[in-house]
């Protein structure tokens, strides 16, 4: 458990029934949705709840690649709070949150009627009574929400021996984008190339060729790093034995692991949990590097 996110979440609840604002999290690695509210997993707007759930799924697409896929990328290139202004009439503030210098995902406070017309006009009887903001007045809350993420979650220690093993990237080709998404969320499982070209809406010769120039490396090669990624952090941050870890990272066997892991990161699973726990000071019987017990 993230204590820092969880506290960081039960404030804003408390801060938006005072401010009358919705805050909804949207993480790059969405098992960190575990750590906040569960009302702050999603829209509770009712306005968006019915645009999503109640129309054409051509409707949640567009509200996906609003926050998962422009939204993503204007954060990496600003960095700083910025209005989303979506597909059907509605407006939030969308606050890019960086640990470290790495981005996670993003916050957002809203939902607002945009000044116009209703983006589809099934729905204006319930876009009318959204609340209303001045696009001005909600960017004042800026800094208010950069303090808290700041205060809370600056300093929070994300479990790594080394450099990260994929570099932040900037795809200009939502495509891409949009699969990285789908890996992010869905290493775990047998993922193939072609449900990734597919997923991509390009022919497999095309995916191969536009997957490293948007990303720096191959599909086979990028997806063996995000698994490893999060094998390493579980390695470090947990005591789960390492034959679950390899099964929650979707790596076939322990064996295959540990094969990966000195391809990646020169050293064992069981060395890396060991020299991680020695660096954090923590007492010699849990340093040790006998497989420990499951939770």
């Amino acid at each position: 458990m993230i204590a820092e996110l969880k506290n960081l979440s039960n404030l804003l609840n408390d801060l938006g029934k005072a401010a009358g604002l919705h805050f909804a999290w949207h993480f790059v690695n969405q098992e960190w949705l575990e750590e906040v509210s569960a009302d702050q997993r999603d829209h509770g707007c009712f306005f968006c709840q019915k645009v999503k759930l109640e129309h054409s799924r051509s409707y949640l697409r567009k509200c996906i690649w609003e926050h998962h896929e422009s939204a993503f990328s204007q954060a990496l290139k600003l960095r700083v709070p910025f209005v989303i202004r979506c597909h059907a009439g509605a407006m939030e503030l969308a606050v890019p949150v960086f640990i470290q210098e790495e981005f996670i995902g993003i916050l957002t406070a809203g939902t607002f009627r945009f000044p116009g017309s209703v983006g589809y006009p099934e729905f204006e009887k319930e876009w009318k009574n959204l609340p209303v903001m001045q696009e001005k007045d909600l960017i004042q809350w800026s800094s208010v929400l950069t303090g808290l993420t700041e205060q809370y979650l600056s300093g929070l220690n994300i479990p790594t021996s080394g450099k990260p093993l994929l570099r932040q990237m900037l795809c200009s080709d939502t495509r891409i984008l949009k699969t990285i998404l789908m890996l992010r969320a869905n290493f775990s499982r047998k993922i193939m190339v072609k449900e990734a070209a597919r997923e991509a809406g390009m022919c497999l010769s095309r995916f191969l060729h536009v997957f490293p120039q948007q990303t720096g490396y191959s599909f086979s090669d990028f997806l063996q790093r995000l698994r490893v990624e999060h094998a390493r952090r579980l390695v470090e941050g947990s005591d789960l034995p390492l034959g679950d870890i390899a099964r929650r990272s979707g790596i076939a066997s322990q064996s295959r692991m540990g094969v990966l892991f000195h391809r990646y990161l020169n050293t064992s699973p069981r060395e890396l949990r060991k020299r991680y726990r020695e660096l954090c000071g923590l007492p010699k019987h849990l340093a040790a590097s006998r497989e420990p017990g499951p939770l």
